[in-house]
């Protein structure tokens, strides 16, 4: 403390520690996590290592982000009407690690390691230590030798505990933020709040880009920077050649160039220092997308072989290429407003607009960048009965959305099993999508529970999921009931299909029993 009104908090340290937590515990330890801030009034300043999140209550626009940088808070009255305030925030970082949200195939019984791969399918990443949020039938898991799972980072692999039950059929999802040294990254956000009386209004911004001039690990020519500009967005087909003809070196794995069966520069390895005169890198392309297989290795590297198509099918996964990363962009701007008629009724609404860029280096397919979204949602809750503590409320809530095909998340906003319970990856994912659900539940504060939902979700007329959802929770002296149904009637590659889910429980206490 400064001064009456003046503090300073920060963790400084003058050791570099360049490791990560183990990530077998519940509760992590940043080693190298360095901040100062400053405090004086309304006003907050930060510089040093901060994790970003979006202070204002966005319903589009949400994001979690590690990042070095600066970030500034201050909240005043502007002075537009009486008792009016302001709230606002920005901060410009760089940013630690990029998003990615991976589905897991699970192998009956096997507990792990599972492997994580990053958004381009790298397979060799770095994990940024907390960052991941690991769901399975979409129950959020708890971290910790003595919980669900543990993380190795470094190896970016996830082992589940015997607390776990992994089936053939569970459902796997870790969302979570890896190393990508491809480019440095600029990571720009703001939130800006206003409220006056009865009305709200706010604006903000979230804008992650790489920079494309300013590479990490790939060393880019000219020529390569020329073929990323041609591809467009079909940002799979930037590579280059991966073959270096050096002359023969005992440091690398060398191959000799040949005729086989009538394919000719067939590269095969050898050790022959008349011929091995080449330096190959393999890049996995997909199963029978390449012409080559990893056979073994050797002290220098990995070692590869060339397999003979079948029927004109390339029967590898590996090609003497080298895939080119191109620097994106992703950026979103949510608009925000609502008005409190009264304490209990209350009508918002938000616009949201995405712009995504693949490939910075290419203008070509930009048009198809931008997309918008919009949210409507009304509430009102009413008191039933009289003020004593099991006294009922009765809560009202309408929420549609429309959102256009070319819309871009940053982040999930939707649970996530969203698109399971409304069977959407079986509908036509081509088009505009709407989003209608009315809510009415009558509640009190032993949390007792009455709820009554319905809901639609369609890409156009003929093409349209309906769900009706129940749930009744009640709580007794001695007794809790809880559940919930759900039925789901919706369109699947031409058929009907209908999805019955429920969940019910009953719990009764005998003393220390239950």
């Amino acid at each position: 403390k400064l001064s009456n009104d003046l503090n300073i908090e920060a963790a400084i340290t003058d050791n570099n520690v360049p490791i990560q937590p183990d990530g077998n515990t519940q509760q992590i330890q940043e080693f190298d996590k360095i901040f100062i801030r400053l405090s004086k009034d309304k006003n907050i300043f930060t510089a040093g290592d901060i994790e970003i999140q979006p202070l204002a209550k966005n319903y589009f626009l949400k994001y979690n982000r590690k990042s070095q940088g600066a970030d500034f808070q201050t909240s005043f009255s502007p002075g537009l009407s009486s008792r009016d305030e302001m709230f606002v925030r920005a901060n410009g970082s760089f940013g630690k690690g990029r998003y990615t949200r991976q589905n897991i195939t699970a192998v009956e019984g096997n507990l792990g390691p599972y492997k994580l791969k990053g958004s381009n399918n790298e397979t060799f990443i770095i994990v940024l230590a907390g960052s991941e949020k690991v769901f399975i039938d979409g129950s959020l898991l708890t971290r910790g030798e003595d919980n669900d799972y543990i993380i190795d980072y470094n190896t970016a692999e996830i082992t589940f505990t015997t607390k776990t039950i992994i089936t053939s059929k569970s459902r796997i999802v870790v969302e979570f933020e890896y190393s990508d040294k491809n480019y440095s990254r600029s990571l720009i956000t703001s939130d800006i709040d206003y409220k006056a009386g009865k009305f709200t209004a706010g604006f903000s911004i979230f804008s992650e880009s790489d920079l494309k001039n300013q590479t990490i690990q790939q060393d880019l020519s000219n020529d390569q920077k020329l073929i990323m500009s041609l591809v467009g967005d079909s940002i799979q087909n930037a590579y280059t050649s991966g073959v270096n003809q050096i002359g023969f070196t005992t440091e690398r794995v060398m191959y000799a160039m040949v005729d086989s069966l009538g394919y000719d520069s067939v590269f095969v390895y050898s050790t022959n220092t008349d011929s091995a005169r080449y330096a190959l890198t393999f890049s996995n392309v997909g199963k029978n997308n390449g012409n080559y297989v990893q056979t073994g290795s050797s002290a220098n590297g990995r070692v590869f072989k060339w397999v003979v198509p079948v029927a004109g099918v390339p029967q590898g996964e590996y090609e003497p290429i080298m895939q080119l990363i191109t620097p994106k962009k992703k950026e979103m701007y949510a608009f925000r407003a609502g008005i409190d008629f009264d304490k209990t009724t209350s009508l918002q609404a938000e616009l949201a607009i995405s712009n995504n860029d693949v490939n910075l280096f290419s203008d070509i397919n930009d048009g198809d960048n931008t997309g918008q979204a919009l949210t409507l949602s009304f509430r009102d809750i009413q008191s039933i009965g009289h003020d004593t503590i099991k006294k009922w409320k009765n809560t009202t809530q309408v929420r549609t959305e429309m959102i256009n095909r070319r819309f871009q998340e940053i982040d999930r906003f939707r649970s996530v099993e969203f698109s399971r319970n409304w069977n959407l990856d079986m509908m036509e994912n081509s088009g505009n999508t709407w989003f209608g659900q009315a809510d009415v539940m009558l509640h009190n504060e032993l949390n007792d529970k009455v709820r009554l939902s319905s809901g639609f979700f369609m890409r156009n007329a003929d093409n349209a999921s309906y769900q009706n959802l129940l749930q009744i929770n009640r709580h007794w002296k001695n007794t809790i009931l809880n559940s919930t149904g759900s039925y789901l009637a919706s369109p699947a590659a031409g058929n009907k299909t209908n999805f019955l889910q429920y969940q019910n429980s009953l719990l009764q206490k005998f003393g220390k029993l239950s």
